[in-house]
């Protein structure tokens, strides 16, 4: 007898077909995704048993009363929901429907960034001091308290949205005019920590049956914070030697950050984090695969896909590990960036397609790239490898320069 499973999704299917990543021999499928992202699927439909297609997906709460309304009327397996916008939704389906999975308490672990650092402060891992942000007293307290550069972030946004480094007064009173308040008196929920210092790394896991089975760390080329600052060009990850130090070291945190975290033992995390010459510091954590480019790179260094993995992982309830070494890794570096544009009134134009035969994956946004303000924004993305770390180091050097107009070399390896 087939099984029933809840679907939400925010992203094209084409990036995320279900249809494919599960036994429709075993289970019926039920979709709840954004508008427009089902259009492309053509004789797929017919794989789903239901799809609903809602507009403004993202803050759309009938998504949520879509979900348990199928509830009341079949009887639901699993839900599936690895987008940082779906956790906490899909976590409350899950208590109001009696589905095991992620629960509220740890969906809002990983998405609430005062609860990520209570948990770290609790676990006594190194952090920055940090306070919740309720009007702009305790905004101008903290600053008296520990002085600049401090950096003011919502506490559920995504993307490094609206987050903001204030380095003086000055930033302060700019950032005042209309950056705490939504309304006269009426803020997000938000809060202030110290600026740390030390390599920023993203790290991928996957769990099973409580165990880490997969590993990945790369190191941020830029920063987000940067980036959305327009104080450089791009901003990506890129692998970075198994051996070095720093690994080991975030491998140790990590581990000991998901024994103090609330989670159901299975399923993708990413956790990026400061590196410093004495500690490793908590940037932020998520209960879902990392994104922008990662799931292409761990596709073609490891040999599957992690967004895969964490679909099959939450609908089998972390019992399926086939993707688990199922096609051979690569012994070739990547890394990739997110380019921002260039100077388009002195005449530059997003490249149409990749000239330089390192670049693996390029793609030219979709759509004219306006004002850069989160890394969700950018005119293309690009992959390059290398025969080793150096070499795919390298090509990214050389992939930016190319990008923002310098045609002149650098097309081979």
């Amino acid at each position: 007898m087939k099984t029933n499973i809840i679907i939400l999704n925010r992203v094209p299917l084409s990036r995320s077909p279900y249809h494919e990543w599960l036994d429709l021999d075993a289970h019926d499928l039920y979709l709840l995704t954004d508008a427009g992202t089902a259009d492309d699927l053509g004789p797929a439909r017919a794989a789903y048993a239901e799809i609903h297609e809602f507009e403004h997906y993202v803050h759309n709460a009938n998504v949520e009363l879509c979900a348990r309304a199928l509830g009341q009327r079949i009887a639901v397996e699993a839900i599936v929901a690895y987008s940082e916008v779906d956790q906490i939704r899909a976590a409350r389906c899950r208590q109001a429907l009696g589905v095991p999975g992620q629960d509220l308490v740890s969906a809002l672990a990983f998405r609430d960034k005062l609860d990520m650092r209570d948990r770290c402060r609790a676990a006594g891992l190194a952090g920055p001091a940090y306070a919740r942000i309720d009007d702009v007293g305790d905004l101008r307290e903290f600053i008296d308290a520990n002085g600049y550069p401090v950096v003011v972030k919502p506490r559920l946004s995504t993307a490094s949205r609206s987050v903001m480094r204030l380095d003086d007064d000055a930033d302060l009173a700019r950032f005042l005019v209309r950056g705490l308040y939504t309304d006269i008196d009426v803020g997000p929920p938000a809060m202030v920590e110290a600026f740390v210092e030390g390599d920023l790394y993203a790290v991928d896991l996957l769990l099973a049956g409580g165990e880490v089975v997969f590993f990945e760390a790369l190191r941020y080329v830029n920063t987000c914070l940067d980036y959305s600052s327009r104080a450089c060009k791009s901003v990506g990850l890129a692998q970075v030697p198994a051996d070095h130090p720093d690994v080991a070291r975030l491998d140790r945190f990590c581990r000991e950050l998901l024994r103090h975290f609330p989670h159901p033992g299975h399923g993708g995390f990413h956790i990026e984090a400061f590196v410093g010459p004495h500690e490793v510091v908590l940037c932020e954590a998520a209960s879902r695969s990392g994104g922008a480019g990662v799931p292409q790179l761990i596709e073609r260094s490891a040999g599957f896909n992690p967004d895969r993995a964490t679909v099959q992982l939450q609908a089998s309830h972390g019992r399926d590990r086939s993707w688990l070494g199922a096609s051979p890794g690569s012994e070739r570096a990547y890394g990739f960036l997110l380019l921002a544009p260039g100077d388009v009134a002195g005449g530059w134009q997003t490249p149409a397609r990749s000239e330089l035969e390192f670049i693996v994956d390029y793609e030219p946004a979709a759509a004219p790239c306006g004002a850069i303000d989160d890394v969700a924004k950018f005119a293309a993305f690009a992959m390059v490898e290398g025969e080793s770390i150096g070499a795919m180091q390298t090509h990214l050097e050389q992939l930016e320069r190319w990008f923002h107009g310098d045609r002149s070399g650098d097309r081979h390896e």
